[in-house]
């Protein structure tokens, strides 16, 4: 066993593997998840460094998985706000094998509800895979930033600004690999709305919705205006080392530390696409 496998405890504390919905989704599907990958991603995002001995708060925590990462690392304490209650179950009974139950805390509640109740400030605030669940996101950004001392981000790009049902597959393959959409998708600050999928409780099911997706521009834009500063070379190291899951076409992650006070300016953020009205479906991930 290396180093490496030693210190991992997605290999010696399986159930947050196992138990996670999405270990079950196909290695193309854009966020499969295993032991390997989700110790280099957490590596990345929440070194030890920024956990240890700090508050963090955790909104949309599945099944814990974050929650044992950073208590294995040395926070003082760490919350998990889920709004699904068979993932909530879950966590509580995966981390109370392993951690004192007086280092950590499970709320039931949509993110949205806890911040508005939220009277304190956390070291941390993680929001991993839950922004394109909300419909306001300079809100419910501003409603982050407002608890946190450091913030980290991790969410899905916008699709794309391309018209894609006006071109052949080549052509919006040469678009999406160009330099200079690359750049763009990374750096303009737009709020994309259309259909989202997000994971729910059963075999391999995700929710269909229609609903907004912002820009990684947007959100520098926005946790920037709030009083904080981009920790660089974070995104690009997600980049070259898991680039099946981070890319202009798939994800991004984004770490800020708070420097100052906010600017509470107004924001005139573009929309790409116009939301089309619609039923929450649900489905097998395809």
């Amino acid at each position: 066993m290396n180093s490496e496998d030693k210190e991992n405890i997605f290999l010696h504390q399986p159930e947050f593997i196992e138990e996670d919905p999405r270990a079950g989704w196909p290695a193309n599907s854009g966020f499969h998840v295993d032991a390997a990958e989700n110790y280099q991603r957490h590596t990345i995002l929440f070194p030890p460094e920024i956990v240890r001995g700090k508050r963090v708060l955790d909104l949309g925590c599945c099944n814990g998985a974050t929650g044992a990462w950073v208590l294995s690392n040395g926070a003082d304490f760490y919350c998990g706000v889920e709004v699904q209650e068979q993932f909530a179950d879950g966590a509580r009974d995966a981390l109370r094998k392993y951690y004192p139950q007086d280092h950590w805390s499970i709320v039931c509640s949509p993110v949205e509800q806890f911040l508005e109740s939220c009277h304190e400030r956390y070291d941390l605030v993680i929001a991993a895979g839950v922004l394109y669940a909300f419909e306001d996101q300079i809100k419910i950004l501003r409603a982050i930033a407002a608890v946190a001392n450091r913030v980290v981000i991790e969410s899905i790009h916008p699709k794309s600004m391309i018209v894609e049902q006006y071109l052949n597959d080549s052509t919006k393959k040469r678009l999406l690999q160009s330099g200079e959409y690359r750049r763009y998708i990374e750096t303009a600050a737009f709020i994309e709305l259309g259909k989202q999928g997000m994971v729910v409780p059963g075999d391999n099911r995700v929710m269909v919705y229609s609903g907004t997706r912002p820009s990684m521009g947007a959100v520098i834009t926005i946790i920037c205006d709030c009083g904080f500063d981009v920790v660089r070379g974070v995104n690009p190291k997600l980049k070259s080392e898991l680039p099946h899951l981070f890319s202009p076409v798939r994800r991004f992650g984004l770490q800020f530390v708070r420097t100052g006070e906010a600017k509470n300016r107004s924001h005139g953020l573009a929309s790409s696409l116009e939301a089309e009205p619609g039923t929450v479906t649900i489905g097998k991930w395809q």
